[in-house]
């Protein structure tokens, strides 16, 4: 805080003080705190040097961040689509950051509910993810998880699965690639218990239930909740979560058959 209230510090010092401010309050979950010292961010740049572009883009990306945990979609894209014009201009497509940018509207699109232009933007993020990681890296799985969950919403089980599917896979190579046993055929399934996985069990549960393929439903939720269990103990809010739903279809099923 002493850096920020110096008249003599540069600006990228004063811009690099309230950007980490800004992101101890967004990590605290303290919006208001957050979005004030991201704002005073933007004062404070460099606008002749690439860092101080870099920093601009950071701080409206944030902002976005912010905006959307808020639920103003609006204001969250607006500062999304300006962090994404910057980060083009000085790093071009075949970068992390502009990946993120392009999902990060992808999300926006999801939620206003159009599905076309989430698509567009998740594919784009995913595009650029490949040619920069490769098949197997954790935006890799989020973006096929992201692209899931829109053609779910569409209500194209059969997309939704194929991308879910994709993403497990990948979550199951990098959990395995960082155990240390090196032969991977002694990996037991303990060593693949993450919430990451449950939370695409779910998925898959839900796209395989709008295909009334119950049982099969049934058996991806029950064992969202045994990790779910595993990992946070027994009644858990992920567990009864999980666990109406298991409810919910095996209800669907009695009547089904009544």
């Amino acid at each position: 805080m002493i850096y920020a209230e110096r008249t003599d510090d540069s600006k990228q010092i004063k811009n690099a003080v309230y950007n980490r401010l800004g992101t101890v309050y967004l990590t605290k979950k303290k919006m208001e705190k957050a979005k004030k010292y991201f704002t005073k961010a933007l004062s404070f740049l460099d606008s002749e040097s690439q860092n101080g572009f870099a920093a601009q883009a950071n701080s409206y990306a944030n902002l976005g961040e912010i905006y959307y945990s808020e639920g103003n979609y609006q204001l969250a894209f607006e500062n999304y689509q300006k962090a994404l014009t910057i980060r083009q201009s000085i790093y071009g497509d075949n970068h992390p950051a502009t990946a993120w940018s392009f999902s990060s509207l992808g999300l926006i699109y999801a939620q206003k509910g159009d599905n076309d232009s989430a698509i567009s933007y998740y594919s784009r993020s995913l595009y650029i993810r490949k040619k920069l990681f490769g098949d197997i890296h954790p935006d890799i799985a989020r973006s096929y998880n992201n692209l899931g969950s829109v053609y779910l919403r569409s209500g194209n089980s059969a997309q939704a699965l194929n991308y879910f599917y994709l993403a497990l896979d990948v979550v199951k190579k990098l959990l395995r690639s960082n155990n240390p046993h090196s032969n991977l055929e002694q990996l037991s399934n303990v060593q693949l218990i993450h919430p990451q996985i449950a939370e695409l069990c779910c998925n898959i549960g839900e796209s395989l239930l709008m295909q009334n393929r119950m049982t099969e439903a049934l058996e991806n939720f029950s064992s969202a909740k045994d990790i779910y269990d595993k990992v946070f103990g027994k009644s858990n809010h992920y567990s009864l979560k999980v666990e109406a739903r298991i409810a919910d279809v095996k209800s669907r099923c009695r009547n089904k058959y009544k």
